[in-house]
This record gives C-alpha cells, structure tokens and sequence, in this order.
C-alpha cells in the first residue's frame, strides 16, 4: 500500500514541477486571458450566464463556448476577491487535479487495479500541452471534466443491473 502511495506521490510532484515555471509567473496565453476576463466580469455581475460576452454585455461573441466553464471559473474569482493570478491559476490546476481523479475512477471502472492508477496519469502528464495547457486557463480542461464524468457514468450505468435486464429484453 505504501509504495502505491509513494508512486502517486511521485506522479503528483512531478506534475508540479512540470507546472512550476509557468504557474509561478504571471500571465496566460490570449485565449486563457480572454476567458479569464469573460469569468470575472461574470463574476463582478456584468456578463450574462448564456451569452458570455469579451466586450460588452450581449454581444454573444464568446456565445459558442461553455458557459457552465465560465461561470465555475467566475465562482473561483468570488472566492479570491478578483485578485486574478491565484483565481485563474488555482482554478486551472485545480481543474487538472480532477481530470486526474477521474482518469483514475475511469481506470477503476474498465477493470484495472487503483495501485496502478498512477500508470495512466504518469504517462498522461508527459505530453507537453496538458502541462501548458494545466497553467494557461483553458476552457477545454473544464469541458473535458464534464466528458470524463459522462465517461465515468455510462460505464458505471453499463455494470448496473438495470442495463443489463434491458439488454436481454430488448436482445
């Protein structure tokens, strides 16, 4: 049990030091910087949860993207009083720290051991763009919760007897 725990310890160290340059520093990419601005002006109560707008209230320039992701992120602004850095920072990682739990849960859920869930994410933070991707506020990191969670819930609604009884009546 112990050096299951020491491997995840590993994982998420190296995760961290792969994200300590660019979580120390300020700054984002534009895009990152762009939805940062949309979810705290959600958060300061001037932006519309469903037609998020860049640059004024109603113009549905940003209308294509998710708003659930701005508005989570705006709730993240609430919390650290629009001090922006740690809010858009914090909720970036912080997102990535729940995209690794459910690659676990998803591992779990296809029949693999939880000792090497470490495996998947070790793997999974070597590829370059999830570390630049996990300190630039990409909205693509809070939709890509919401596709793992659906993962997550048509695997475990495929174990459930429920399923399985309607499968052999319909089959």
């Amino acid at each position: 049990m112990k050096r299951q725990t020491s491997l995840y310890f590993i994982v998420i160290g190296a995760f961290m030091l792969f994200i300590s340059g660019n979580f120390l520093s300020e700054g984002l990419s534009r895009v990152g910087m762009d939805n940062a601005v949309v979810s705290q002006r959600m958060a300061e109560g001037f932006e519309d949860f469903w037609l998020p707008s860049l640059t004024s209230p109603g113009n549905p320039d940003r209308s294509n993207y998710l708003p659930l992701g701005y508005w989570l992120e705006s709730q993240w602004f609430r919390l650290f009083g629009n001090d922006s850095f740690m809010a858009e920072k914090s909720y970036s990682v912080m997102t990535y720290f729940i995209l690794a739990a459910l690659m676990i849960w998803i591992w779990v859920l296809i029949g693999q051991s939880r000792r090497a869930g470490w495996l998947p994410l070790m793997c999974w933070i070597t590829i370059p763009v999830v570390t630049w991707s996990a300190t630039n506020n990409l909205l693509e990191s809070t939709m890509t919760m919401f596709i793992l969670l659906s993962v997550c819930f048509l695997l475990k609604a495929g174990k459930s007897s429920f399923i399985a009884q309607s499968r052999l009546a319909l089959g």
